[in-house]
């Protein structure tokens, strides 16, 4: 298996999980399935080059969002055969916790570097962010309590969150997964 592919595959899990309407495996039941967020870390992200898709979403329509683009833009860079460098990461910009308000999504992959972005997407250099960090596992319906708890947390210490955040899958098994763990990342003014 080439570098990457592992990331591809839980995508790919993901997605058809929310498609499909898969549910947990069997044995696992909703009192073993509450979320955890850890504590928050305030931190320096390093900046890479990242090959992305920008679409217009809203809280209601994200997962919809989701489950369209990253199948084509998986399919995009297989044909490119560009080497992937982590999971997926999902850029927002002025997204709020209203449910009905629009904001832009960046959906995408780091890259190596050098690597040309395929028909239809953007390569750019995700640039380093101080960010105000939690991690997050459990279902993906409830990554909304790591958001509460995050501003709560940075607010309370007294930092200014920038309109930016981001979120770093680094383990899904699928949607209703318990053991779905995320980087929720506030970027910093």
């Amino acid at each position: 298996m080439r570098p990457g592919y592992y990331g591809i595959a839980v995508i790919l899990a993901l997605l058809s999980a929310a498609v499909m309407g898969q549910t947990r495996p069997a044995g696992q039941n909703d009192a073993d399935a509450k979320p955890g967020v850890g504590p928050m870390r305030v931190e320096h992200l390093k900046g890479f080059s990242y090959i992305y898709v920008s679409r217009q979403a809203t809280l209601k329509t994200i997962g919809q969002v989701f489950s369209v683009e990253v199948p084509k833009l998986l399919a995009a860079l297989k044909t490119g055969e560009i080497q992937l460098r982590g999971g997926l990461i999902a850029v927002y910009h002025g997204m709020t916790a209203d449910r009905n308000q629009k904001f832009d999504v960046d959906i995408g992959f780091p890259v190596d570097e050098g690597a040309m972005a395929p028909e239809g997407y953007q390569l750019v250099p995700l640039n380093a962010a101080d960010c105000a960090t939690v991690l997050f596992s459990g279902h993906m319906a409830e990554i909304g309590q790591a958001y509460q708890q995050l501003y709560s947390r940075l607010y309370a210490r007294g930092l200014q969150p920038a309109p930016e955040t981001r979120e770093y899958y680094l383990y899904v098994e699928d949607y209703d997964s318990p053991n779905n763990v995320v980087l929720v990342a506030v970027v910093l003014k």
